[in-house]
Parts: structure tokens; sequence; C-alpha cells
């Protein structure tokens, strides 16, 4: 009797061994498509259609104010997408490592990819932030000093040149007429560069100890910047002088966002999020939920916001952050 049901768990054993082994994979892959992957930009182009991007080639669409999302597939898997940004409900551009920019025209359904013509130019550079600053000029800052631009949405590109060698890691602009602006890139180091009239300049060097991860400018003379080691400082006058105001610390690469300039959210490691409602004076913790890193803020008004850390902690909240509600993908 033992023996014969040590053969029948042997046959057992071996034919799952034999499912398993001859699927080509399949199990292993489809295990890997659920485990959580790390989101790293969420882009809004209205209160309802928005895009989130990351690791893995990971890029996924709302149409429905962010309560149900779908995985888009790009063909590039093995692509760590830094950056989405969408200039009309159809056109839009994902960019990520190794120098991959890639352009939609239907709304994310197919992508194109825009540097293949320049493998040497973009191989070597991570792109890590995309701004179009009108309808022709398209930028993107990424590592080594380096800021590119397009202004025939990705045909061909030109090097802006920063003399900088540290990584640029959020670039952004803001209108000052009706055909003039000024943009602005922060970056490792306490880089923090600006560009009005064709040439890349010092605004201000912060101590070097302080890689800056992002930056939010308003369109009336405030702007605030965020880093590493509980960096936080404000402008009132688009960023001659800067303010440095006291934050707990949110880790290498926190990320801030303004509705106005006194009230917002700055988001970081272990699902940390704290909001001011004094310009950045004053900060209050907020209870996210989750302990994962959150690598990502957005709000599109006073109330209505997201927070993103991996895909099993994708936050949306309706009431300021008071609370936090946890999205499935």
């Amino acid at each position: 009797m033992k023996n014969m049901f040590f053969l029948l768990l042997v046959v057992f054993i071996s034919s799952n061994c034999l499912i398993s082994c001859n699927d080509n994979g399949s199990s292993l892959d489809n295990q890997s498509e659920l485990q959580p992957k790390q989101m790293r930009s969420i882009y809004f182009f209205n209160n309802s259609q928005g895009y989130v991007v990351g690791d893995s080639g990971l890029v996924m669409k709302t149409t429905d104010s962010g309560l149900t999302w779908t995985k888009i597939q790009t063909g590039y898997d093995d692509v760590k997408f830094n950056d989405v940004l969408f200039t009309s409900s159809s056109t839009g551009w994902v960019v990520g490592n190794d120098g991959i920019a890639l352009r939609t025209t239907n709304g994310g359904d197919t992508w194109t990819l825009k540097t293949e013509n320049y493998p040497a130019f973009f191989k070597e550079i991570n792109l890590n932030s995309i701004i179009q600053v009108n309808n022709n000029y398209v930028k993107i800052c990424g590592s080594k000093g380096r800021i590119l631009l397009t202004s025939d949405q990705g045909s061909t590109w030109q090097k802006d040149q920063t003399s900088q060698s540290a990584s640029l890691n959020k670039i952004v602009f803001f209108v000052t007429s009706s055909s003039s602006w000024t943009e602005y890139a922060v970056g490792d180091v306490g880089r923090i560069l600006f560009n009005s009239t064709g040439a890349w300049a010092n605004k201000s060097i912060e101590s070097s100890k302080y890689d800056l991860s992002d930056i939010h400018l308003s369109y009336d003379s405030y702007g605030y910047v965020c880093g590493s080691n509980a960096y936080f400082a404000k402008t009132t006058d688009w960023g001659d002088t800067w303010t440095r105001y006291t934050i707990p610390d949110l880790g290498d690469e926190p990320s801030l966002i303004f509705v106005g300039f006194l009230v917002g959210w700055l988001v970081g490691e272990k699902g940390s999020i704290i909001k001011t409602t004094d310009g950045g004076v004053n900060w209050t913790q907020q209870i996210s939920g989750t302990t994962k890193d959150l690598t990502d803020v957005l709000f599109l008004n006073n109330n209505f916001g997201f927070a993103i850390g991996p895909t099993d902690s994708l936050l949306r909240t309706t009431n300021g952050g008071t609370t936090w509600d946890k999205i499935p993908y």
C-alpha cells in the first residue's frame, strides 16, 4: 500500500513538473505580470483622461477619472519609463531610460519611437522629464546634464548646451508673454538652471549635498523645489532668490505639486504624504494607507488628486488627502 502511494505521488509530481516545464515559461510570465511594478509619473490631460508610466514598460490609461485603469502595450516591456505628457486627447509622449522617447497620435493605441535615427545621440542618456512649450517645441532633460530639443515632433533633435554633467531630473516652463517663456530644470548636486534667451544658465546652485528631484512653478512668480536630505525651498520672484523651509526627510527623490501658491503636497518614501496650506511654511502629515515608497503626486484642484508608487499603491483622493483610496489596477 505504501509503495502504491509513493508511486502515485511520484506520478503527480512528475505531471505537474511536465506542465510547468513545458509551458514555455508562460506560468512564470503570468506570475511576473502580477507582481507590482514601480510607477514613476502620472499625468492627466483633463479631469477624466490620465496616464501612468513606470518600470518594465508600464503604461496605463484611465478615462473615468482614475477609478479604473487599462494597461497599454508599447512594445518596450524592458524599458523604465520616467515621464509622460499629453498635449491633446490623442497626442502624447512617454520617455525613459536608454534614450527611449515614444510618441502616440491616437491616445496610446500605438506608439512610434522618435529617437531611432539618433542611436549614438540617445542610447547613453536616461530621459527623465518632458515638456512641450508650444505647438512646435518639445524638450526633454536627462542624465549627463543633457537637454534635448525637437521642433518637428521628433523627426530631428538638437542639443541644448547646459555645461552640466549632473543628471537633470525635472524640466518645467512658465509663459511670460504671448510669444515668450522661461524654462527651468533641476538636478543632482543642487543644480537649478534657467533659460529665457535660448541659452541655459545657473539660476542658483544649492549645496551639492542636495539632489533636486522636482520643481513646480505657478504663473504668479511663485515656485517650489524639493530634493534629498529633507530639502524644500520656495521662490516668490521667479527663482531669483530661494528660501528654505523645514520638512520631514522624505527620501532621495520626493515629488511635489501645488495648486495655486498656498496649497501643496509632497510625497516620498515609506508612504509619506505631507500637505501645506500656507505656501510651505507649515506641513501636516496625511495618512496614505501604504508603507511603499511614493514617486509622484498630482492634484487637479484642491480636492482631487493622486499619489503613486508601486502598482499596488495607486492612491486617489477626492477630499484633499484627508482620506486616500487604493485603486486596483
